[in-house]
């Protein structure tokens, strides 16, 4: 009852002090005097920062802080005192299958992972040992004892009590000293308590139970092995003489081998062996020119011992500086880099950037931004100088030219002349101010000379002439194409591509594509047909030259009556079609300089505006996206793709868009839509072995928020521009919801029974902004990379199993708790179903799947395990059940354990000002990139996203006060006051974010208002 007391009144204190770093100091509805019982910000100049210095410390000496004891005890230098460590409080794990049999080779969690959770095989805990007293100077080694155990012996070893509380040594008296020293107060508001979901999961349970057989059961019994190779033990060496330490048997007092061995007959160990020890990560996504085609965009090879306790964000960094950021609006961001950010708590800054990795700049077709003309064969240096403006001096005259492509994308095509009506040369983009309906926006360069984009088209069906249909004829037809468009145009860039006979369909992707020039070979064999609604699009930009391989088809003249901007030209003479081009290309007229950049505002006409940067010189036009249409995707991208491979398992999750694995592809605004938000959000996979112990995982969380302190004084002191220094230089970040969700299963170690995962746990959290969409989403998902399983004492299969399926849906509860969407929500009251049992039943036959969602054929009816599903087939959730273990996954229809917390409500007073709220997207993204981890290549930020929630101001909260709302001088009094609800609100989740509650029975920390009971809140927000 004493850890139960200390270990709140601890809660209380961190997230109270913690808080203080999020709150805006000068959002005067946050705040309030004494006499209203509302927090005040606290007077202490220890607060918070040097108060999370005295917690971290009281953390570290808590007995399960096993990193902390284990610096301790190397630092004491004594060998006793260690090898008690190791052999008493580190839990002794079985092999998968083997049970010990081999437990001198094998390693589960490694050394490293093993201190983390307080667990690990015995092989773990000998390298434990070895490992403390080399670095206390003493010359150590893994040896081998051959011993001979009994059944029961085995048994007394594993079911031995090993389990270290928390318990840091803190007083009342400290306790009350933080409290005061925070300034805080708990008398005022409310908030929900936690609901119970126990109870849903032992109705789940029952089902289960009632569709499995018996004989499935078995596949979960073992039988207890003793060691075959030997057991791991410690020899090491004090001042010349050897000594011993036995760590398998906490019979064995230190200073001997075991008491089977009294003749301390011992052999080398050798090298220990880790099973899969590489887990690959991969990004890749498609396109919609070839939705069939993936492609990769990263990809990086980690070590699962150092993926252990730490996070890898998944991020599209926006390629501009922290103060650009600020300053920039979202329909700014034109260019992305993917990046792979390696983060963990406690390695130095060199550790973290070797396992980084930083991609090319990409747009939102991903093609490499800087592998055209312009930037081919430029050093970094080279293309730093693209960014100072050139000579404008002989500018007298400047048309330009807008061309509307895919929403938001629009190519601006400059025409700077002088006084002779020549193009001026040795311009760059910062020689042009760009104005968009009165904003101003920042146009990326794309070409910097006459460089026409040139598409040639050939028809490769049967239909065509064999003089034509042949690949080498007409490879030769396209190379003197290509000849005629370089004798006008040296510097173009040709593509050639192959079509089949949808003339209508290759010439919009064609259009969309980004060609000036499309030239497209045919016999007139056409199978798809004319839509108006893309005649806008057809009809931009330079004409389209037909080459009519045989004369006279009725097609020609549609496409001539279909498309004013045709030119339709005879091909069988092939000296004649070369004049005719000729005479075509002599008269076009192709822009020096191109520049892209994005626009959001999709219905208005535009009015855009070029000045050149240091003259009065201005030109002018108008333009209108063109209509939105499904087919209307351009080259953009459809889906963004994580794969993790872990030995000869790939486990994959569709982040965003398409998921090729479910649904048939079909041409849909939304994938491309989906896929631009989730570039503005970001994804964060987070690695440990099993749970870490609370204290450790408290003092990392604590340390994320201390690597703030530079920064944050800087700021309150008034000195802006360090504080901006300090921030780029990046700062560490653990997502407070990763102490509610990685949690270890309740009471998996007691007197019958061990759950362990054999694997390791993974996780992934991901957040993709209300950019197109009508709400944030926010989702968790466990990736089936743990592997639970459950001995026994008895050995006993339908023990196991259950007793494995009991523990393992604890997790789907633990998401019921903290998500709105979970399997528990969408599968109470449903009649559950395993899908063996289900392919008995002429109600479930392929056919009338096939009708259904996809989710039902292509997944749960595809899985190879025991999966439970909704009999009436209304709900795509499912229980996914290990078919040897009893390992329980639960699954919604988008694969994620949940999601789907919308925002919405509170952001319809700034919906109605679409700039505003662009911008409060805009510094969302830099409170992903602000609140990173490194930054070690090209200014490029690592960023690791700060902390996920339930409102796109929850992403930047964390970073600055500074930076939490937007000046809001210019803005009217309801946008004022949505704000601060809204960072009110923000301040409350990360005050109340905590280990979700789960019934009575779950380790870890409670949600900060279950475990102080009643109703509670620090702080009161406006209405």
């Amino acid at each position: 009852m004493l850890n139960e007391l200390k270990r709140r009144e601890f809660l209380k204190q961190a997230i109270l002090a913690s808080g203080l770093l999020m709150v805006p100091p000068y959002l005067q509805n946050c705040k309030s005097s004494d006499k209203e019982g509302v927090q005040k910000l606290a007077t202490s100049a220890d607060a918070p920062f040097g108060i999370w210095r005295q917690m971290i410390e009281a953390l570290e000496k808590s007995p399960d802080h096993y990193l902390g004891r284990r610096k301790a005890l190397i630092a004491a230098k004594d060998p006793k005192a260690m090898t008690e460590f190791v052999r008493d409080f580190i839990q002794v794990l079985p092999q998968k299958g083997t049970i010990f049999e081999y437990s001198h080779r094998y390693t589960i969690f490694g050394a490293e992972g093993a201190l983390r959770c307080g667990m690990g095989s015995p092989r773990d805990k000998a390298e434990i040992l070895k490992d403390m007293l080399s670095e206390a100077g003493f010359a150590a080694k893994v040896v081998l004892e051959q011993i001979q155990f009994t059944p029961e012996e085995i048994k007394n070893i594993v079911f031995h009590s090993y389990k270290a509380e928390f318990n840091p040594p803190i007083s009342k008296d400290q306790i009350e000293k933080w409290h005061s020293d925070l300034g805080a107060s708990d008398k005022n508001g409310t908030v929900k308590k936690v609901s119970k979901s126990i109870q849903e999961s032992e109705d789940f349970l029952k089902q289960f139970e009632k569709e499995i057989t018996e004989d499935a059961f078995q596949k979960a019994a073992h039988a207890w092995k003793g060691p075959i190779g030997g057991v791991p033990s410690i020899v090491y060496t004090e001042n010349g003489i050897e000594k011993f330490a036995h760590v398998f048997d906490p019979t064995i007092a230190f200073g001997s081998l075991h008491s089977k061995n009294p003749s301390n007959n011992f052999q080398e160990a050798g090298k220990a062996d880790v099973l899969d020890s590489e887990v690959e990560v991969k990004l890749s996504y498609r396109n919609a020119s070839n939705p069939r085609d993936e492609k990769e965009l990263l990809s990086k090879s980690f070590s699962k011992e150092d993926l252990f306790g730490s996070t890898l964000s998944v991020q599209f960094l926006n390629n501009l500086d922290f103060k650009q950021q600020i300053t920039h609006t979202i329909s700014q961001i034109n260019s992305f880099t993917p990046c792979f950010a390696f983060q963990k708590i406690g390695k130095n800054k060199e550790f973290m950037q070797e396992r980084s990795l930083v991609g090319n700049p990409i747009n939102l077709n991903a093609k490499e931004i800087f592998s055209n003309d312009v930037y081919d064969g430029l050093s970094e240096q080279e293309i730093a100088k693209l960014s100072v403006p050139g000579n404008t001096a002989d500018v007298e005259k400047v048309l330009i030219k807008a061309v509307p492509k895919v929403f938001p994308e629009v190519r601006l095509e400059i025409f700077p002349t002088d006084s002779s009506g020549k193009n001026v040369k040795g311009l760059t983009a910062s020689n042009f101010i760009i104005n968009d309906n009165g904003n101003p926006v920042y146009g990326r360069l794309e070409q910097n000379k006459i460089s026409p984009k040139v598409r040639i088209l050939y028809d490769t069906s049967m239909s065509m002439p064999e003089e034509y249909r042949e690949r080498e004829s007409m490879q030769a037809f396209s190379k003197e194409l290509q000849n005629m468009v370089r004798e006008f145009y040296p510097d173009a860039q040709i593509t050639v591509q192959e079509t089949g006979s949808e003339i209508y369909t290759s010439l919009l992707k064609s259009k969309q594509d980004d060609f000036d020039l499309i030239m497209y070979a045919t016999d007139g064999d056409n199978d798809d047909t004319f839509d108006s609604d893309y005649l806008e699009v057809l009809n931009t930009g330079q004409p389209i030259l037909i080459l009519e391989v045989i004369p006279e088809h009725y097609t020609y003249a549609e496409l001539k009556k279909n498309i004013s901007n045709l030119i339709s030209l005879p091909a069988t003479n092939k000296d004649s079609l070369k004049q005719e081009i000729s005479s075509i290309l002599s008269n076009l007229s192709f822009p020096p300089y191109l520049l892209v950049y994005n626009s959001f505002d999709l219905k208005s006409e535009h009015t855009l505006k070029v000045k050149i940067n240091d003259k009065e010189i201005e030109g002018s036009t108008k333009f209108k996206f063109p209509v939105e249409k499904d087919e209307y995707l351009g080259d953009r991208m459809i889906g963004l793709y994580l794969t993790l491979k872990i030995g000869h398992t790939e486990i994959r999750r569709t982040l965003a868009g398409w998921d090729n694995q479910i649904y048939y592809y079909k041409n849909s605004k939304d994938y491309v839509n989906q896929v631009h938000e989730m570039m503005l959000g970001g994804t964060v996979i987070a690695f440990e072995p099993e749970a870490p112990s609370l204290s450790i995982q408290l003092s990392e969380y604590l340390t994320s928020l201390l690597s703030n302190e530079k920064w944050f004084t800087s700021q309150r002191e008034g000195e802006i521009e360090k504080a901006v220094d300090y921030l780029e230089k990046g700062t560490l970040s653990y997502p407070p919801l990763l102490l509610s969700m990685m949690q270890a299963p309740s009471e998996a170690i007691n007197k019958e029974s061990l759950t362990f995962p054999y694997g390791f746990r993974s996780c992934v959290l991901k957040f993709r902004p209300a950019l197109y969409s009508p709400n944030s989403l926010f989702s968790f998902d466990y990736l089936p990379t743990s592997k639970y399983s459950t001995y026994s004492k008895s050995g006993d299969g339908k023990y196991n199993f259950l007793k494995n399926m009991e523990k393992t849906i604890q997790f789907g509860a633990l998401e019921s708790e903290m998500f709105p969407e979970s399997t528990f929500a969408h599968l109470k009251d449903k009649k559950l179903m395993l899908v063996e049992n289900a392919r008995k039943e002429e109600r479930f036959h392929y056919s009338i799947l096939a009708e259904k969602d996809p989710i039902f054929l292509e997944k749960i009816f595809a899985e190879p395990n025991y999966t439970f599903f909704d009999e009436s087939l209304k709900a795509g959730s499912y229980f996914k059940v290990d078919y040897y273990t009893g390992e329980v996954y639960s699954i919604l229809p988008d694969g994620t354990g949940g999601g789907g917390i919308s925002m919405k409500a509170q952001l319809d007073e700034i919906g109605r000002v679409l700039k505003e709220y662009e911008k409060l997207i805009a510094q969302m993204q830099l409170g992903i990139a602000a609140y990173g981890t490194i930054n070690p290549v090209g200014g490029f930020m690592l960023g690791v996203i700060a902390n996920y929630g339930v409102t796109l101001v929850k992403l930047y909260a964390a970073v600055s006060e500074a930076l939490i709302i937007m000046d809001t001088s210019n803005l009217n009094e309801e946008i004022a006051k949505a704000m601060a609800q809204l960072a009110c609100n923000v301040y409350k989740d990360i005050l109340y974010l905590g280990y979700g509650k789960v019934g009575d029975g779950m380790a870890g920390l409670e949600n900060l208002i279950g475990s102080m009971g009643g109703e509670f809140s620090f702080v009161s927000c406006p209405v």
